[in-house]
Protein backbone atom coordinates (compact mmCIF):
# COMPACT_ATOMS: atom_id res chain seq x y z
CA UNK A 1 0.00 0.00 0.00
CA UNK A 2 1.31 3.44 -0.89
CA UNK A 3 1.08 6.45 1.41
CA UNK A 4 -1.64 8.88 0.39
CA UNK A 5 0.77 11.82 0.03
CA UNK A 6 2.89 10.17 -2.69
CA UNK A 7 2.75 11.31 -6.32
CA UNK A 8 0.93 8.18 -7.51
CA UNK A 9 -2.15 8.80 -9.72
CA UNK A 10 -5.28 9.57 -7.70
CA UNK A 11 -7.14 6.82 -9.54
CA UNK A 12 -4.54 4.31 -8.33
CA UNK A 13 -4.79 5.45 -4.72
CA UNK A 14 -8.60 5.32 -4.84
CA UNK A 15 -8.56 1.81 -6.28
CA UNK A 16 -6.31 0.35 -3.57
CA UNK A 17 -8.96 0.20 -0.80
CA UNK A 18 -11.43 -1.33 -3.26
CA UNK A 19 -9.01 -4.04 -4.40
CA UNK A 20 -7.93 -4.88 -0.83
CA UNK A 21 -11.47 -5.15 0.57
CA UNK A 22 -12.36 -7.26 -2.47
CA UNK A 23 -9.40 -9.51 -1.69
CA UNK A 24 -10.40 -10.22 1.91
CA UNK A 25 -14.05 -10.78 0.87
CA UNK A 26 -12.86 -13.44 -1.58
CA UNK A 27 -10.70 -15.08 1.10
CA UNK A 28 -13.21 -15.01 3.98
CA UNK A 29 -16.15 -17.40 3.80
CA UNK A 30 -17.54 -16.36 7.20
CA UNK A 31 -18.91 -12.89 7.83
CA UNK A 32 -17.21 -12.54 11.22
CA UNK A 33 -13.83 -13.28 9.63
CA UNK A 34 -14.47 -10.64 6.99
CA UNK A 35 -15.42 -8.04 9.62
CA UNK A 36 -12.28 -8.79 11.65
CA UNK A 37 -9.99 -8.49 8.64
CA UNK A 38 -11.87 -5.43 7.35
CA UNK A 39 -11.40 -3.66 10.68
CA UNK A 40 -7.65 -4.36 10.60
CA UNK A 41 -7.40 -3.26 6.96
CA UNK A 42 -9.29 -0.05 7.70
CA UNK A 43 -6.82 0.78 10.48
CA UNK A 44 -3.85 0.27 8.16
CA UNK A 45 -5.33 2.58 5.55
CA UNK A 46 -5.91 5.22 8.22
CA UNK A 47 -2.26 4.93 9.26
CA UNK A 48 -1.39 5.85 5.68
CA UNK A 49 -3.66 8.90 5.84
CA UNK A 50 -6.32 7.63 3.44
CA UNK A 51 -9.56 9.60 3.74
CA UNK A 52 -12.38 8.01 5.71
CA UNK A 53 -14.67 8.56 2.72
CA UNK A 54 -12.55 6.34 0.46
CA UNK A 55 -12.17 3.63 3.11
CA UNK A 56 -15.86 3.55 4.10
CA UNK A 57 -17.05 3.56 0.50
CA UNK A 58 -14.82 0.60 -0.38
CA UNK A 59 -15.84 -1.37 2.74
CA UNK A 60 -19.58 -0.86 2.24
CA UNK A 61 -19.23 -1.97 -1.36
CA UNK A 62 -18.30 -5.50 -0.24
CA UNK A 63 -20.15 -5.79 3.07
CA UNK A 64 -23.38 -6.58 1.26
CA UNK A 65 -21.79 -9.21 -0.99
CA UNK A 66 -21.08 -12.87 -0.38
CA UNK A 67 -17.82 -14.68 -1.05
CA UNK A 68 -19.31 -16.47 -4.07
CA UNK A 69 -20.51 -13.21 -5.61
CA UNK A 70 -16.97 -11.83 -5.49
CA UNK A 71 -15.39 -15.03 -6.79
CA UNK A 72 -17.76 -15.33 -9.73
CA UNK A 73 -18.43 -11.70 -10.57
CA UNK A 74 -19.95 -11.27 -14.06
CA UNK A 75 -17.50 -10.19 -16.73
CA UNK A 76 -17.89 -6.81 -18.30
CA UNK A 77 -19.20 -6.90 -21.86
CA UNK A 78 -16.64 -6.25 -24.57
CA UNK A 79 -16.91 -2.70 -25.81
CA UNK A 80 -15.44 -1.06 -28.88
CA UNK A 81 -11.63 -1.21 -28.63
CA UNK A 82 -9.96 2.09 -27.81
CA UNK A 83 -6.48 3.27 -28.62
CA UNK A 84 -4.19 3.62 -25.62
CA UNK A 85 -1.95 6.68 -25.33
CA UNK A 86 0.83 5.47 -23.02
CA UNK A 87 2.84 8.16 -21.24
CA UNK A 88 5.03 8.33 -18.15
CA UNK A 89 3.16 9.56 -15.11
CA UNK A 90 4.11 12.91 -13.57
CA UNK A 91 2.39 15.44 -11.28
CA UNK A 92 1.13 17.30 -14.38
CA UNK A 93 -0.13 14.23 -16.25
CA UNK A 94 -3.76 15.14 -15.61
CA UNK A 95 -3.20 18.38 -17.55
CA UNK A 96 -1.91 16.37 -20.50
CA UNK A 97 -5.01 14.19 -20.35
CA UNK A 98 -7.38 17.16 -20.24
CA UNK A 99 -5.62 18.81 -23.21
CA UNK A 100 -6.14 15.69 -25.33
CA UNK A 101 -9.82 15.55 -24.42
CA UNK A 102 -10.32 19.27 -24.97
CA UNK A 103 -8.77 19.42 -28.44
CA UNK A 104 -9.54 15.93 -29.72
CA UNK A 105 -12.19 17.31 -32.07
CA UNK A 106 -9.38 18.84 -34.17
CA UNK A 107 -7.87 15.41 -34.84
CA UNK A 108 -11.32 13.85 -35.31
CA UNK A 109 -12.11 16.41 -38.04
CA UNK A 110 -9.05 15.41 -40.10
CA UNK A 111 -10.20 13.07 -42.93
CA UNK A 112 -6.77 11.38 -43.06
CA UNK A 113 -7.10 10.23 -39.43
CA UNK A 114 -10.35 8.30 -39.65
CA UNK A 115 -8.70 5.32 -37.90
CA UNK A 116 -9.13 7.22 -34.62
CA UNK A 117 -12.84 6.68 -34.06
CA UNK A 118 -12.85 7.69 -30.39
CA UNK A 119 -10.80 9.64 -27.89
CA UNK A 120 -7.74 7.61 -26.86
CA UNK A 121 -7.50 6.32 -23.34
CA UNK A 122 -4.53 7.86 -21.52
CA UNK A 123 -2.60 5.11 -19.75
CA UNK A 124 0.21 5.93 -17.36
CA UNK A 125 3.38 3.91 -16.95
CA UNK A 126 5.80 4.17 -14.08
CA UNK A 127 8.67 6.62 -14.61
CA UNK A 128 12.22 5.67 -13.58
CA UNK A 129 12.64 5.56 -9.82
CA UNK A 130 15.79 6.01 -7.74
CA UNK A 131 16.67 2.34 -8.05
CA UNK A 132 16.49 2.51 -11.84
CA UNK A 133 18.70 5.60 -11.84
CA UNK A 134 21.27 4.58 -9.24
CA UNK A 135 21.47 0.78 -9.17
CA UNK A 136 22.96 -1.33 -11.94
CA UNK A 137 21.52 -4.83 -11.95
CA UNK A 138 24.26 -6.25 -14.13
CA UNK A 139 27.92 -5.31 -13.99
CA UNK A 140 29.82 -5.51 -17.29
CA UNK A 141 32.51 -8.18 -17.43
CA UNK A 142 36.09 -7.10 -16.85
CA UNK A 143 38.22 -7.11 -20.02
CA UNK A 144 40.61 -10.04 -20.26
CA UNK A 145 43.15 -8.23 -22.42
CA UNK A 146 45.16 -5.01 -22.34
CA UNK A 147 43.15 -3.17 -25.03
CA UNK A 148 41.14 -1.28 -22.40
CA UNK A 149 44.37 0.57 -21.61
CA UNK A 150 44.75 1.84 -25.19
CA UNK A 151 43.23 5.29 -25.80
CA UNK A 152 40.05 5.24 -27.85
CA UNK A 153 40.65 5.91 -31.50
CA UNK A 154 41.04 4.50 -35.01
CA UNK A 155 44.18 2.39 -35.60
CA UNK A 156 45.79 0.53 -38.49
CA UNK A 157 46.17 -3.20 -38.05
CA UNK A 158 49.34 -3.04 -40.18
CA UNK A 159 48.59 -6.35 -41.87
CA UNK A 160 45.99 -5.65 -44.57
CA UNK A 161 45.64 -3.72 -47.82
CA UNK A 162 42.98 -1.42 -46.33
CA UNK A 163 45.45 0.18 -43.90
CA UNK A 164 46.63 2.44 -46.73
CA UNK A 165 43.23 4.17 -46.80
CA UNK A 166 42.89 5.10 -43.13
CA UNK A 167 44.93 6.86 -40.48
CA UNK A 168 45.76 6.54 -36.80
CA UNK A 169 43.75 9.16 -34.91
CA UNK A 170 41.69 9.77 -31.79
CA UNK A 171 39.34 12.28 -33.41
CA UNK A 172 37.57 12.88 -36.69
CA UNK A 173 35.99 16.03 -38.08
CA UNK A 174 32.39 16.87 -38.88
CA UNK A 175 32.16 16.79 -42.71
CA UNK A 176 30.13 20.02 -42.86
CA UNK A 177 31.32 22.15 -39.93
CA UNK A 178 34.81 20.79 -39.35
CA UNK A 179 34.09 20.38 -35.63
CA UNK A 180 36.39 17.77 -34.04
CA UNK A 181 34.59 14.73 -32.59
CA UNK A 182 35.98 11.92 -30.46
CA UNK A 183 36.05 8.35 -31.75
CA UNK A 184 34.14 5.95 -29.50
CA UNK A 185 36.02 2.74 -28.85
CA UNK A 186 39.29 1.15 -29.93
CA UNK A 187 38.85 0.40 -33.64
CA UNK A 188 41.21 -1.39 -36.03
CA UNK A 189 40.75 -2.91 -39.47
CA UNK A 190 39.84 -6.21 -37.77
CA UNK A 191 37.14 -4.80 -35.45
CA UNK A 192 33.57 -6.05 -35.88
CA UNK A 193 30.34 -4.11 -35.25
CA UNK A 194 31.66 -0.74 -36.37
CA UNK A 195 30.08 2.51 -37.52
CA UNK A 196 32.43 4.00 -40.13
CA UNK A 197 32.71 7.11 -42.29
CA UNK A 198 33.90 7.20 -45.90
CA UNK A 199 35.27 10.38 -47.47
CA UNK A 200 35.72 11.20 -51.13
CA UNK A 201 38.16 13.80 -52.58
CA UNK A 202 35.40 16.40 -52.97
CA UNK A 203 34.64 16.28 -49.24
CA UNK A 204 31.33 14.38 -49.22
CA UNK A 205 30.92 11.74 -46.52
CA UNK A 206 29.08 8.45 -46.21
CA UNK A 207 28.13 6.75 -42.93
CA UNK A 208 27.81 2.96 -42.86
CA UNK A 209 27.77 0.04 -40.44
CA UNK A 210 29.08 -3.50 -40.52
CA UNK A 211 28.80 -6.57 -38.32
CA UNK A 212 31.86 -8.09 -40.00
CA UNK A 213 35.43 -6.86 -39.81
CA UNK A 214 35.87 -3.27 -40.93
CA UNK A 215 38.47 -4.23 -43.55
CA UNK A 216 36.01 -6.66 -45.19
CA UNK A 217 33.39 -3.95 -45.60
CA UNK A 218 35.89 -1.40 -46.91
CA UNK A 219 37.14 -3.95 -49.45
CA UNK A 220 33.55 -4.33 -50.67
CA UNK A 221 33.20 -0.56 -51.12
CA UNK A 222 36.42 -0.42 -53.14
CA UNK A 223 35.25 -3.36 -55.26
CA UNK A 224 31.91 -1.61 -55.91
CA UNK A 225 33.77 1.51 -57.06
CA UNK A 226 36.06 -0.43 -59.41
CA UNK A 227 33.11 -2.35 -60.88
CA UNK A 228 30.87 0.74 -61.15
CA UNK A 229 28.11 -0.85 -59.07
CA UNK A 230 24.95 1.13 -59.80
CA UNK A 231 23.32 0.01 -56.53
CA UNK A 232 25.97 1.56 -54.30
CA UNK A 233 25.60 5.33 -53.68
CA UNK A 234 29.34 5.59 -53.04
CA UNK A 235 30.23 3.84 -56.30
CA UNK A 236 27.69 5.94 -58.23
CA UNK A 237 29.25 9.15 -56.92
CA UNK A 238 32.84 8.03 -57.61
CA UNK A 239 31.87 7.08 -61.17
CA UNK A 240 29.99 10.34 -61.83
CA UNK A 241 32.81 12.47 -60.39
CA UNK A 242 35.57 10.42 -62.06
CA UNK A 243 37.28 9.79 -58.71
CA UNK A 244 39.94 7.12 -58.53
CA UNK A 245 39.31 4.25 -56.11
CA UNK A 246 42.66 4.97 -54.45
CA UNK A 247 41.33 8.36 -53.29
CA UNK A 248 38.75 6.73 -50.99
CA UNK A 249 39.42 7.34 -47.29
CA UNK A 250 37.70 5.76 -44.31
CA UNK A 251 37.71 5.95 -40.53
CA UNK A 252 35.94 3.95 -37.84
CA UNK A 253 33.99 6.37 -35.63
CA UNK A 254 32.23 4.06 -33.15
CA UNK A 255 32.56 0.49 -31.94
CA UNK A 256 29.16 -0.90 -30.91
CA UNK A 257 29.66 -3.62 -28.30
CA UNK A 258 27.41 -6.67 -28.29
CA UNK A 259 24.98 -6.68 -25.32
CA UNK A 260 26.48 -8.75 -22.48
CA UNK A 261 23.13 -10.46 -21.94
CA UNK A 262 22.56 -11.12 -25.61
CA UNK A 263 20.35 -9.24 -28.03
CA UNK A 264 20.15 -7.96 -31.57
CA UNK A 265 23.43 -6.16 -32.18
CA UNK A 266 22.37 -5.35 -35.75
CA UNK A 267 19.45 -3.33 -34.39
CA UNK A 268 21.86 -1.38 -32.19
CA UNK A 269 24.09 -0.75 -35.20
CA UNK A 270 21.14 0.53 -37.25
CA UNK A 271 20.22 2.95 -34.45
CA UNK A 272 23.76 4.28 -34.15
CA UNK A 273 24.09 4.51 -37.93
CA UNK A 274 20.90 6.60 -38.09
CA UNK A 275 22.19 8.77 -35.24
CA UNK A 276 25.47 9.52 -37.00
CA UNK A 277 23.83 10.11 -40.39
CA UNK A 278 21.58 12.70 -38.74
CA UNK A 279 24.31 14.22 -36.54
CA UNK A 280 26.86 14.56 -39.35
CA UNK A 281 24.32 15.61 -41.98
CA UNK A 282 25.40 13.04 -44.57
CA UNK A 283 22.03 12.63 -46.29
CA UNK A 284 21.97 13.55 -49.99
CA UNK A 285 22.70 16.20 -51.28
CA UNK A 286 25.00 17.21 -48.39
CA UNK A 287 26.38 13.68 -48.19
CA UNK A 288 26.29 10.31 -49.90
CA UNK A 289 23.69 8.54 -47.74
CA UNK A 290 20.38 8.10 -49.54
CA UNK A 291 18.33 7.47 -46.37
CA UNK A 292 18.46 5.75 -42.98
CA UNK A 293 16.34 3.06 -41.35
CA UNK A 294 13.96 4.13 -38.58
CA UNK A 295 12.44 0.69 -37.98
CA UNK A 296 14.79 -0.16 -35.06
CA UNK A 297 13.30 2.78 -33.14
CA UNK A 298 9.71 1.55 -33.52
Amino acid sequence: MCIIHTHHPVSLKKSLPISQFNRIRRLCSREEDFQTQAYDLEARFKDRHYTLEWITSARKRFEGMSQMECLYAPKRPNTEPRINCIVQFSPVSHEFQSIIQQYWHIIASDPSLTCFTSTPRVVFKRPPNLRNLLVRAHNPPQPEHFLHQIPQGNYKCGQCAQCNFTTKTKIFHHPLTGKPLHIKGVITCNTNNVIYMLRCPCGLAYIGKTTRSLKTRIAEHRSNIRNHNDKSPVAIHFTAASHNVSSLRYIGIEHVKSPSRGGDVNSLLLKREAYWIYTLGTLFPKGLNEDFDLRPFL
